[in-house]
Order: C-alpha cells, then sequence, then structure tokens
C-alpha cells in the first residue's frame, strides 16, 4: 500500500515538474495500479469485519429464535435438571453447534411434528412457534448434510438358507439354530469365529459331517423347516 502511494504521487510529481517532459501513459498506468490496490485493500478490510460480525450474528439469531423456545419448553427436562433421553440442548449456543449433531436435529424435527414433544402434560408452544420451530431445524440439517458422501446404490436379493439363518440368530440372539440343514457339512470344533477380536487363528479345527447324529441333536427350533433347498451358485 506505501508502495503504491509513493508511486502515485511520484508520477504526479514526475509530470508536474516543469522542468522535466510530461508522460501521460506512465502516470495514467500508475494511478491505475494505486486504485486497483486501494478496491483491494477496501474490499479486504470489509470481508474480515463481515467475517468477524458473523458469528455474533449467527449466535443472536439463534438465541432470539430456537433457545428462546428450548428455554420456555426444553430446558427443565433435557439440560437444566434433568437429562432425559441422554439429551442435553443446554450445551449447544449456535446454529453451528447443533448442526453437528445431525441425528439429534432429525430426532427433534421428528418429535415435534408428531407433536411427541413437549409432553402432553407439559407447557406447549403455540403452533406457530412449532412450525417455526421445524423450519428452523429442517434448515439446519440440511445445512449439516449438505457435504455428506451420497449413498451408493445397493442392490437387493433374497438370501440364501445359510445367511436366513444367521441373521435370524443374530436378530433374537438365539443360542440354538434356526433349522437344520443337510448343507451345513462343516462343524466348528474350535468356536474360532470371533470377529470382536479382529483376528484368525493360525490353526481351525472343524468337523464335516453330513446329516450325522451331531446335527440330528443339536439345539434348533423344533417344528421349523428350512425353505427349499437353493439353486446352486
Amino acid at each position: 500500500m506505501a508502495n503504491s502511494y509513493r508511486d502515485f504521487f511520484f508520477a504526479r510529481s514526475f509530470c508536474l515538474d516543469p522542468g522535466r517532459r510530461c508522460s501521460y501513459a506512465f502516470t495514467v498506468k500508475v494511478a491505475r495500479g494505486f486504485l486497483a490496490r486501494l478496491a483491494f485493500a477496501v474490499a479486504f478490510v470489509v470481508s474480515s469485519f463481515a467475517h468477524a460480525e458473523k458469528p455474533s450474528a449467527e449466535i443472536r439469531d439463534f438465541k432470539k429464535g430456537v433457545q428462546q423456545i428450548f428455554e420456555k419448553h426444553c430446558y427443565e427436562c433435557h439440560g437444566r435438571e434433568k437429562t432425559k433421553g441422554k439429551v442435553d440442548l443446554t450445551k449447544y449456543a449456535t446454529w453451528a453447534d447443533l448442526e453437528e449433531n445431525p441425528e439429534l436435529i432429525e430426532e427433534m424435527i421428528e418429535v415435534l411434528d408428531k407433536n411427541e414433544m413437549p409432553p402432553e402434560e407439559e407447557l406447549q408452544p403455540t403452533q406457530n412457534q412449532r412450525d417455526r420451530l421445524i423450519s428452523d431445524l429442517k434448515k439446519a440439517f440440511a445445512n449439516s448434510t449438505k457435504h455428506d458422501q451420497p449413498l451408493v446404490p445397493m442392490r437387493l436379493r433374497r438370501m440364501n438358507r445359510f445367511e436366513y439363518g444367521n441373521a435370524v440368530r443374530d436378530l433374537f440372539d438365539l443360542e440354538s439354530w434356526v433349522y437344520s440343514i443337510n448343507d451345513r457339512i462343516i462343524r466348528d470344533h474350535s468356536n474360532y469365529f470371533r470377529p470382536e477380536s479382529g483376528k484368525m487363528p493360525k490353526v481351525v479345527r472343524v468337523g464335516n459331517r453330513i446329516m450325522g447324529l451331531q446335527q440330528l441333536l443339536e439345539n434348533r427350533l423344533l417344528g421349523v423347516m428350512a425353505f427349499p433347498k437353493d439353486p446352486p451358485a
């Protein structure tokens, strides 16, 4: 900036000095450079002030809007005296803070839209307040998820008998098999499958016995039959 001032006034003195020949092109060129640098400096200062004001403006907007509703209808059960559902709303002071938790925003939209919160026996916000809050939360949810990776389409297919049986066991935490199938010929005698360890043993002890006595006597749900045999792979 100092160099621009110096160049500008040097060019002016160069042309105004009666002992020198005036170079109009030189003066215009230096003046244009000075004005361009001056414009950039002004824009930078204005931008800096705008960025400095943005957080405080955002805090004011949050406090005037959603935080007032939280204060009147939510904080008593979610942060001030209790934390029902392990939800503490008092720790969110700006929209940016809240947008870091899109799962919570989505849940809040759902319970507000269904009139599940606040509970019936508690003081209720007006319908306008509820609608405004839902609208603001939807905007916050859109902001919090706009940078998420798009979902990859997944092809649906029918599970085979092994997958279906394992899915039912996992879903209901069963200790027994769902049904016996003669395709399950490999027996695990060492309990090697432990995904929580993240390791596979160097040696696995298994057996091979098609519909033998062990499978007929194994724990399974009575009266449950596997669906017909899967087509060969």
